[in-house]
């Protein structure tokens, strides 16, 4: 649900900047086109589920027609996401073009994304207490945490990139995937690569330079 509520965002717009909301009309064919998720599950359980819920961060607004060039109507569900101004991830859209992964792996990786130590990429949580809070029995969760890691997404402390990791957290897992975040994962550790060269450059140019002082 977390992924298909990602592609429901990438189509939100809002009128207003000083909306609270954003409104998005999508279609069920739209939304199973951007995410890869059936229209099946979409219609059958998404969007009942979405109708229901009881959540000032999503609202179902009602439906309305409309009609193409080619004499079809169209049915359109209006809903209403909340505009985040604290406490919330950033997704890069190359997430929908990413065809290593199924829709239900990429909303594991979201749902662990949200489970991250706030600025970071890790997570320090027992399996049982993961599976908990996405609200998936421990076997399940168990069975999707080995489908991460042997894509690389989960990493151990020694197998994370090394900008990644923090010394004192060696329990800890990594989470491993270009499109979360304002900096992603790669880009936090190209920095680092960057700045140790150029700490490096710093080092042999004081080197050389007291060589000809001598």
């Amino acid at each position: 649900m977390l992924y298909l509520l990602a592609g429901m965002y990438a189509t939100g717009h809002y009128d207003n900047i000083n909306d609270t909301y954003f409104r998005t009309d999508v279609t069920i064919q739209q939304l199973s086109s951007i995410t890869q998720d059936t229209t099946t599950y979409i219609e059958e359980s998404l969007y009942p589920k979405i109708r229901t819920l009881k959540s000032s961060n999503i609202k179902w607004e009602g439906v309305y027609y409309t009609h193409t060039s080619q004499h079809r109507i169209t049915k359109r569900n209006i809903f209403l996401l909340q505009k985040p101004t604290v406490n919330f991830r950033i997704i890069n859209n190359g997430i929908f073009y990413d065809r290593r992964f199924t829709p239900e792996e990429k909303g594991y990786i979201i749902a662990l994304y949200m489970l991250c130590v706030n600025n970071t990429f890790r997570f320090d949580l027992s399996n049982s207490e993961i599976a908990r809070r996405i609200g998936v029995s421990l076997n399940t969760w168990k069975k999707f945490r080995e489908i991460l890691e042997t894509k690389g997404v989960i990493c151990s402390f020694g197998n994370a990139p090394s900008a990644l990791v923090d010394l004192n957290f060696e329990n800890s897992l990594v989470l491993n995937y270009e499109y979360l975040g304002y900096r992603s994962p790669s880009m936090i550790q190209l920095e680092a690569e960057i700045k140790d060269r150029e700490t490096l450059n710093e080092i042999e140019i004081a080197q050389e330079e007291w060589k000809n002082n001598i």
